[in-house]
């Protein structure tokens, strides 16, 4: 804490010493013009470039934070709904019809001028070399639910783990550009996966570790997803050597999580797979999303798995996980395995070429087993049989349901099914998007 705050304070001084030496070369008229061309490029490369490759419309999603087991909150998931909505003016983002702030510590209490210049980055799909600033608010609208939702909410209103709400908006609002534009966007990703230990090290002082694990990238129009990104602001992933160090905790394993990917023409990228043997007893706590749902496929590509935490697995102490966790205490010895969430699939996997299918199979990040049931290619000797992978991609496409535009995954179908989770927004079928 002390490192930070002290990093924190001298980086805001050596930005007032910079300020001073640009003031005292190019005086303030000249600095302030700059920053006025700055904050206008911005709002000129969406008015002029981002905003007319959006046809006319009013375009809804919505997706959800869990909460389930979280105490006073008698909800599993909280509702962020959007509709974009474009018109000869430009782009508004309407959050009407998210839910009311929650008893979970996920609550923003932002305004409209917060949200845009937060959620302004997915036009980067449209302009991809500009830089985005708070020229923003001079190009994109806002509408706020009333105070006392998830984003707008009152105090006592819990707050430290608003970061699962923040890290969703932008891809909520993805969702409804992705609509605007036929498909022509990235599929969903999850890529902030957390857990942490409070224990003692080896001479006896208290410590405490928490691990921000990254997940798979969404498959987009021309590439696959890429593997392992971390939503933590230029994060990654602890270094298993750092973990070791420092901690009582031993790595076993540290790989790309094998079948995590979601199925497409163009695939979403792997999550990670970390198994760690903790060498003192601690408590623990899981912080983390997709837990009971998945980063959605696009345009016929399917889902991502979702996160999975299990305790000491194959063994009769197995504990598995699905919700967030405050305290679990665990004893030296005990074993932990956190998969986190493969990008979502863009495009129908029936679609892709077998040969890159294949080199995924020997790459060890897809099991011959999913490449079959995914993607319809079949094996004979290690390689791609074209006979058998053509009548079985023949036989998938015959029994499978419909594709849908956005293909949420089974366990949202199967909490849906049970009434745990409803939409308010219909889902689309392929062809109904132009």
């Amino acid at each position: 804490m002390r490192g930070d705050l002290d990093a924190e304070i001298m980086a805001c001084r050596i930005g007032v010493a910079r300020m001073h030496e640009l003031l005292g070369r190019y005086g303030l008229d000249v600095v302030e013009a700059c920053f006025e061309e700055l904050l206008e490029r911005c709002a000129r490369a969406l008015r002029e470039v981002a905003f007319p490759q959006i046809p006319n419309g009013s375009y809804p999603f919505e997706d959800f934070v869990e909460v389930a087991g979280v105490p006073q909150e008698p909800r599993d998931f909280i509702r962020l709904r959007v509709t974009m909505v474009k018109d000869d003016e430009g782009v508004l983002f309407d959050f009407t019809g998210t839910d009311a702030q929650s008893a979970a510590s996920i609550n923003i209490a932002g305004d409209e001028r917060f949200y845009i210049k937060y959620v302004v980055s997915i036009f980067r799909n449209l302009v991809p070399d500009t830089i985005f600033n708070g020229g923003a608010v001079r190009a994109i609208r806002c509408t706020l639910p009333p105070k006392g939702s998830v984003l707008t909410a009152k105090y006592p209103a819990s707050a430290s783990c608003r970061a699962f709400t923040m890290f969703k908006l932008p891809e909520l609002c993805l969702g409804a550009l992705s609509i605007a534009l036929g498909g022509r966007t990235p599929a969903n990703s999850e890529t902030r996966s957390v857990w942490g230990i409070a224990t003692k090290n080896d001479v006896g002082d208290r410590v405490f570790f928490r691990d921000g694990l990254g997940g798979g990238g969404g498959g987009r129009p021309d590439v696959d997803g890429s593997d392992a990104l971390n939503g933590n602001v230029a994060g990654r992933s602890r270094p298993a050597e750092f973990i070791e160090a420092f901690y009582p905790v031993v790595v076993e394993q540290d790989a790309l999580g094998v079948d995590s990917a979601g199925a497409g023409f163009h695939r979403g990228g792997f999550g990670c797979h970390r198994i760690v043997r903790f060498l003192e007893p601690a408590s623990m706590h899981i912080i983390d999303d997709r837990m009971q749902l998945q980063p959605w496929g696009l345009l016929g590509g399917t889902a991502g798995n979702g996160t999975d935490y299990v305790l000491n697995p194959d063994t009769p102490d197995e504990i598995r996980f699905d919700r967030k966790v405050d305290s679990h205490q665990l004893r030296a010895g005990d074993r932990l395995s956190v998969r986190t969430p493969g990008g979502g699939g863009w495009g129908d996997p029936l679609k892709r070429d077998p040969s890159v299918v294949r080199e995924d199979v020997t790459n060890g990040l897809l099991s011959e087993a999913a490449a079959t049931e995914e993607y319809g290619v079949m094996f004979a000797d290690g390689n791609v049989d074209s006979v058998a992978t053509k009548a079985c991609r023949e036989a998938l496409r015959r029994k499978r349901r419909p594709l849908m535009f956005f293909d949420r995954g089974v366990r949202f179908r199967d909490r849906l099914s049970e009434g745990r989770i409803t939409l308010t927004t219909q889902e689309i079928p392929i062809g109904k998007v132009a």
